[in-house]
C-alpha cells in the first residue's frame, strides 16, 4: 500500500441526525435553538441541513451561523417564535375538520396562538403583539387575534394583563397550567 493509498480525509462537517430535528420542532415546549452542523465546510448536500433550509424557506426557523475558532463554523436554527408547523398527525374534530379556523399551518388558531404564547412565556420573552399572532396565523386583522386570546383567557388557559399606553396597550400573558409568564415591557411600573 502507497502513502495515496491510506490517506483518509476527515469529515469537513459534523451534522446533526434529521430525525432528532424534526423531534425538536414538533415539540412546542423544546428549546429555542438546535445544532445543525458544526465544522469548516456548510453541509449543503446533507438530508439535516435541506430540511432546515425547506423550514426557513416556510418561516418556521432562522438559520445563524456563529464561529468556533480555527475556521470551524457552528450551524444552529432558531424556532421563528409565531410560526410552528403543526405536530405529525395532529388533526381537528370530526375526522380532520376543525370546528374553527385552521392557521396557516394547518392548526386550529387558537392552538396556534397559545402556542405562540406559551413559547414566549418559555423562552422569557416580552408577549407578542396582537399583530404578530395574527400574521402568525395567518389572520390580516390584530382585532382577529383579540378575539383568539379572548377565547384562551375564557377557557382557562391564559390569564392576561393588559396596561393601556398614550401610544396603545401591551400585553402579559400568565400560562396558567405551568405559570410560565412573559415577561415585562418597558412602560410596566411593576
Amino acid at each position: 500500500m502507497n502513502a495515496a493509498e491510506s490517506f483518509v480525509l476527515p469529515p469537513m462537517a459534523r451534522v446533526a441526525e434529521p430525525g432528532a430535528l424534526e423531534a425538536w420542532l414538533g415539540d412546542p415546549d423544546g428549546e429555542a435553538r438546535i445544532l445543525v452542523a458544526e465544522g469548516r465546510v456548510a453541509p449543503k448536500t446533507a438530508l439535516a441541513w435541506v430540511l432546515v433550509h425547506q423550514w426557513k424557506a416556510a418561516g418556521f426557523v432562522d438559520v445563524v451561523s456563529e464561529p468556533v475558532g480555527a475556521g470551524e463554523w457552528r450551524w444552529i436554527a432558531v424556532r421563528q417564535l409565531c410560526a410552528m408547523p403543526a405536530a405529525p398527525g395532529a388533526r381537528g374534530a370530526k375526522g380532520g375538520r376543525s370546528a374553527e379556523p385552521l392557521a396557516a399551518d394547518g392548526t386550529p388558531v387558537s392552538d396556534h396562538i397559545f402556542r405562540a404564547i406559551k413559547r414566549a412565556a418559555n423562552m422569557g420573552l416580552p408577549a407578542p403583539s396582537l399583530a404578530t399572532l395574527a400574521k402568525g396565523a395567518g389572520m390580516k386583522a390584530p382585532a382577529n387575534a383579540k378575539y383568539y386570546v379572548d377565547r384562551l383567557k375564557v377557557a382557562g388557559k391564559i390569564g392576561v394583563e393588559t396596561k393601556v399606553f398614550a401610544g396603545g396597550e401591551r400585553r402579559r400573558y400568565r400560562i396558567l397550567d405551568t405559570h410560565g409568564v412573559t415577561v415585562k415591557q418597558s412602560g410596566w411600573s411593576r
